[in-house]
């Protein structure tokens, strides 16, 4: 088995993986509680489309808050060990630096896409088990006024929650990139964790301030936050945003490498 698919097992069966697909399921169910306040008996009685939007980014959803935070759990902060612990020194004696380098970022990307498409697929099936199959389309259209994927919302709502999953296991794995990438610069685990966060955070807060919403990155994650998104900004985004992790981290890494600062 190649270096990477190890890698990607051993954390798959990691507590961190698991725990991060916990947070997941967890952030999502939170947001039910909306339902609690039209009485019990009435609560296993909405349809399982919109429990999973309501879980997605729903009036008390966690999930797109927590995004940030639950991306970067299960493997941002590896390199920032393996340079601790002595491992580092042996892989890229024998792999070379920049295929060290490229393994840890598609390792990275791999294992956040998962986390998010399973836990998402998840509470996806629990909707569909345990809530009413009777569709109030009229109250999927009105969430779904607004997405930016509206143009899959119309065609096929299965389609659309398909898109969502996708849609949020790609954004989780850029997050989990610009983690690792911190790391090469400062080489702090926590760093790696909580970057992210911070930075979505504050950049939302700027973006609102300054009027420029559509550059909000939670406005990214939940695509029926901002009116007037499009696939095309949003595929850009995240693609503008993952070559400039990889590119920049990647000469950081290379330059502490020739100067012998990270040997």
């Amino acid at each position: 088995m190649s270096y990477r698919l190890n890698v990607i097992s051993k954390v798959m069966r990691s507590r961190k993986f698991f725990l991060s697909i916990l947070i997941i399921l967890l952030s999502m169910i939170f947001s039910l509680t909306a339902f609690v306040e039209e009485g019990m008996e009435y609560f296993f009685k909405h349809d399982y489309l919109m429990t999973f939007l309501q879980g997605y980014n729903g009036d008390r959803s966690l999930l797109t808050i927590l995004g940030p935070l639950i991306a970067t759990l299960p493997f941002s902060a590896q390199h920032v060990e393996n340079s601790k612990s002595g491992t580092m020194k042996y892989l890229v004696a024998r792999m070379g630096y920049k295929k060290y380098f490229n393994s840890n970022f598609i390792i990275n990307f791999v294992i956040s896409f998962m986390t998010f498409a399973l836990g998402m697929v998840i509470f996806f099936i629990g909707c569909f088990v345990f809530f009413s199959k009777d569709l109030n389309m009229d109250a999927y259209m009105g969430m779904t006024g607004v997405s930016a994927y509206k143009m899959l919302a119309d065609k096929s709502a299965l389609l659309y929650i398909l898109a969502i999953i996708l849609h949020c296991a790609f954004v989780g794995a850029c997050y989990s990139s610009l983690g690792l990438s911190l790391s090469y610069f400062i080489k702090n685990k926590f760093v790696a964790w909580i970057g992210p966060f911070i930075i979505a955070t504050i950049g939302s807060l700027f973006a609102m301030f300054v009027g420029l919403t559509k550059l909000e990155p939670m406005a990214i994650f939940d695509v029926s936050r901002v009116q007037g998104m499009t696939p095309v900004f949003v595929i850009s985004y995240l693609l503008i945003s993952l070559f400039l992790a990889y590119v920049l981290s990647l000469l950081k890494f290379k330059k502490d490498i020739e100067n012998d600062e990270e040997i």
